[in-house]
């Protein structure tokens, strides 16, 4: 929220308070009570299980620049230096999923020309939001689920 906002949504409640008008405060919490579970509600996808305890393949089968371009992660200039050691690392001909990447190793990257320590540090903070790391590999379970989540959904 804007400070200007804020200092508006202040004044009507000051000006609903002086008037003795408790109904409209009330309409007023409801509806930002219901603006703050709107914002609220997309966290529920940063976990690595859905509701139904479904682990969240969709992450890992996007390609690794798609999922770098997401603003927040801050990568913005880097991604290509990432997406192309990795590609160099694991000797792959194909686009560079998420998939590949975890597992990988820190220090691994670290090695590679262009791949900085903050780099590194944005990315493995993106890939804890969803519950995976660029340290630990994914367990022989997780790779089957993942190998048939691709033939699935994946074309």
């Amino acid at each position: 929220m804007k400070n200007r906002d804020y200092r508006k949504i202040k004044m009507l409640i000051e000006q609903e308070i002086a008037s003795g008008n408790l109904n409209d405060l009330k309409k007023l919490s409801d509806f930002l009570n219901e603006q703050i579970a709107l914002y609220k509600e997309p966290d529920k996808e940063l976990y690595t299980r859905d509701i139904e305890g479904n682990e969240r393949f969709d992450i890992l089968g996007l390609a690794l620049i798609e999922f770098l371009t997401v603003p927040t992660y801050g990568l913005k200039f880097f991604r290509n230096d990432l997406v192309n050691a990795i590609k160099k690392i694991k000797n792959l001909k194909r686009p560079v999923l998420v998939f590949d990447s975890i597992g990988i190793g820190k220090t691994i990257l670290l090695q590679e020309k262009g791949i900085g320590a903050r780099t590194i540090g944005k990315y493995e903070h993106a890939l804890n939001q969803y519950g995976y790391s660029l340290n630990q590999p994914l367990s022989k379970e997780q790779i089957e689920q993942f190998k048939i989540y691709q033939k699935k959904f994946i074309v």
